[in-house]
């Protein structure tokens, strides 16, 4: 099997929807197979205030589950043997990670399996265009995992495991079924922006 690679997310400790939690806490939680910066504070100049960065990620999953539509919808039609073996892998990683309640780690392999099913589509323009909309997703992946916990994990599982299964199958009502019941419970559209009293707080 072609090895799988990984994004570094990180994990974020602490109760959910406090601010504590809406700071992204980089170089802690899931090691990094890549060296990794810390944002800027807010007196560095490029300093983006949480609320901004908040609905900038929200922006662009919203570009991501058109991309992923898309791409399931013609992995359907053109997986291969091969193709499935990799998806499955990757399933086979999120369930060891979801019993462990690595939730940064569980995250950074359905990214992963989203690349293989993009690559699945068995178009370049998808598979690149996945690539690229990953890349910004990742850059405020604590946006998503401050929602995160062991019930939205496994809804989460759920929802993929459809989604290949409907892929493997040749099910294309089931495969997009899936990933638009994915799409729908997203966690960040229960993400709290942060008034103005602790906005200053964070600056």
């Amino acid at each position: 099997h072609q090895q799988l690679k990984t994004d570094a997310l990180w994990h974020l400790p602490g109760r959910r929807g406090s601010l504590a939690r809406l700071r992204p806490r980089y170089g802690h939680g899931a090691p990094s197979h890549r060296k990794t910066t810390s944002p800027p504070s807010s007196s560095e100049q490029g300093y983006v205030e949480p609320n901004q960065r908040i609905m900038a990620y929200v922006a662009v999953v919203c570009v991501f589950a058109i991309v992923i539509q898309t791409a399931v919808g013609l992995a359907v039609r053109r997986a291969t043997r091969a193709d499935h073996l990799r998806m499955e892998a990757c399933l086979l990683e999120m369930s060891d990670h979801l019993a462990n309640q690595d939730f940064a780690s569980y995250l950074e392999m359905t990214y992963e399996l989203h690349r293989q099913i993009a690559k699945a589509s068995h178009s370049d323009a998808i598979a690149r265009l996945t690539d690229g909309v990953l890349t910004a997703v990742t850059a405020n992946q604590w946006v998503l995992a401050d929602q995160y916990d062991h019930e939205v994990a496994d809804y989460s599982y759920q929802v993929h495991r459809r989604m290949f299964e409907g892929i493997v199958a040749g099910d294309l009502t089931t495969a997009v079924k899936a990933t638009s019941d994915h799409y729908e419970h997203y966690p960040v559209w229960e993400c709290r922006l942060l008034p103005p009293a602790e906005l200053k707080k964070d600056a």
